[in-house]
């Protein structure tokens, strides 16, 4: 199963969809921005899916879709943009708008159907009382 890239300038935002697909048994990488994220979907082993905050300083998520449009070995790379803004349409390169706050039936759903199927998820700890 390929990794799934998160790219959010929030650090909360970012690492609670970290632990919330994490969970589930998909392996997830973060970046804080378009740049970075240039440098995460331009490897080897490129994510097989990136959720994409349309949003942020330096490199808009739009700007990134825009750049990554221009690289046919990347049309591979489904992405889902994600936005705060209700009134937002999809980006031509953009598989899927997914809104804020999310769904996490939503989230799961999209990431299963666009990355394939999940590892087993990890044990949940079990507590004592």
């Amino acid at each position: 199963m390929a990794s799934i890239l998160i790219v959010d300038d929030d650090e909360d935002t970012r690492e609670a969809l970290r632990d919330a697909l994490a969970l589930e048994g998909f392996d997830v990488r973060l970046s804080a921005g378009g740049r970075e994220a240039i440098a995460e979907v331009s490897r080897p082993d490129a994510p097989g899916l990136v959720f994409l905050d349309a949003t942020m300083p330096g490199m808009s998520g739009e700007q990134l879709l825009d750049w990554m449009s221009e690289r046919q070995e990347l049309d591979r790379i489904p992405v889902v943009l994600v936005s705060g803004d209700t009134t937002r349409t999809r980006h031509r390169r953009a598989a899927a708008l997914l809104c804020k706050p999310y769904d996490l039936d939503v989230l799961l759903r999209v990431a299963t159907e666009l990355c394939g199927p999940r590892q087993t998820p990890a044990a949940r700890p079990v507590q004592k009382s």
